[in-house]
């Protein structure tokens, strides 16, 4: 792909791997590619010869310098660079001491080896150089797994050139471009710190660093009865306790057929992982058949001071309800024999006094809910009628 831009007809025989040297590249144009980001993301013509002078000292040809194109942002090139000049962040693979580390000099490097081990791959670079080599056999037979891969068949061979070639050239990748930044974000999942987890540094280009906690973090309610997911009747009732857990969720951005195979992996890994990737997936049946209503409005132990008064209120029941009283100081005003749990009447105060309000609601499971609140309009809520003085006339006595 030497204009790096993927087509139609490129795109049926490339993906991924084409980082990996996959797709049929040649090691020219796939170490060509890794020079863009060694330059900083500029792509410059590849040529084998630059002059030629013949025997009298005469120029007879010089390379035509044609312009640098620019592939990559210095910031992306620079993130790409530096992630692949990081040895910790390979080490759990590679070990510390690989040969894809060169002591004392900071090197970007990458390995690839394509199907059945029939080539091996490592490119590497800093912003003076860059090397790659290939590891094969000429009629594309498959070499012996047990001592071919990037890691065990090229990487020796670069590391050696490579080590050599940077006793006379700088080391190091580019420069920091000014639009990236450093921030501390959570090591483990990315977003920003989480309390009682560990933190790392890491760069992001300006306007893409994370902005919250990762959303993979999840308190889940659940049930207190039997560990399951909450239903809708605990959580009302308060009968559940909120855990954390970890939920990974992922896209698959080269499924074609509709199976998202990244999703299935990460199922997989999760499912070796300790109880916090592991949430509940089945709802809770404990207390399925209760009711419960919860008046919303008016408050209780409040003071009301219209006496148009607008009463709401939510009943939970995963069964239908068969009826729906509303009572106040236990004189039945409204009723509906129908599943209604979402309650929104008006009803008219006259007397300016102490009420008391009650719903009842009952399901088709005869089970039975209510709540009372109490209530002053145009009174405080606790507002005692005085109880009557007996006052004692005196009679007087016949003389």
């Amino acid at each position: 792909m030497p204009a790096f831009a993927p087509n139609s007809e490129n795109l049926k025989r490339f993906g991924l791997s084409l980082t990996l040297g996959g797709g049929e590249t040649t090691l020219l144009n796939l170490t060509s590619a890794y020079s863009v980001l060694a330059t900083g993301g500029l792509k410059h013509e590849v040529s084998s010869i630059g002059d030629i002078t013949d025997f009298r000292g005469k120029n007879v040809f010089k390379k035509v310098r044609i312009q640098e194109k620019r592939v990559f942002s210095p910031e992306v090139s620079f993130l790409l660079s530096h992630i692949l000049s990081d040895n910790n962040a390979r080490m759990e693979e590679f070990g510390p001491n690989s040969y894809l580390n060169v002591p004392g000099k900071t090197v970007a490097v990458k390995t690839g080896t394509t199907d059945d081990k029939r080539d091996n791959w490592t490119v590497g670079y800093t912003k003076s150089i860059t090397v790659g080599v290939w590891v094969g056999n000429n009629d594309n037979s498959k070499m012996n797994p047990k001592i071919a891969s990037g890691a065990t068949g090229a990487s020796p061979i670069w590391y050696r050139i490579m080590r050599e070639l940077l006793k006379k050239y700088d080391d190091g990748i580019m420069d920091k471009p000014d639009k990236v930044k450093a921030l501390t974000i959570d090591a483990f999942l990315g977003g920003l710190p989480k309390d009682g987890y560990p933190t790392r540094s890491e760069y992001y280009i300006e306007g893409s660093e994370p902005k919250d906690i990762s959303p993979w973090y999840k308190k889940i309610k659940i049930s207190k009865a039997n560990g399951k997911l909450a239903n809708e009747v605990e959580i009302k009732s308060g009968n559940y306790e909120e855990k954390d857990f970890i939920v990974i969720f992922e896209s698959d951005p080269v499924s074609t057929d509709g199976k998202n195979r990244w999703q299935e992996a990460i199922n997989a890994w999760a499912g070796q992982q300790d109880d916090k990737f592991k949430p509940p997936t089945e709802t809770s049946d404990a207390s399925s058949d209760s009711v419960i209503v919860s008046i919303k409005s008016p408050s209780n132990q409040t003071t009301v001071t219209s006496g148009n008064l607008n009463i709401k209120a939510k009943i939970v029941s995963l069964d239908k309800l068969k009826s729906v009283k509303i009572k106040l100081n236990g004189e039945e005003i409204k009723s509906w024999n129908e599943d209604k749990k979402d309650i929104d009447e008006t009803i008219s105060l006259t007397e300016e006094k102490v009420y008391e309000l009650q719903i009842i609601a009952v399901n088709e499971k005869d089970k039975q809910g209510d709540s009372t609140i109490k209530f002053g309009f145009n009174k405080p809520w606790d507002y005692a009628a005085p109880t009557p003085t007996l006052t004692i006339t005196p009679i007087p006595t016949p003389e």
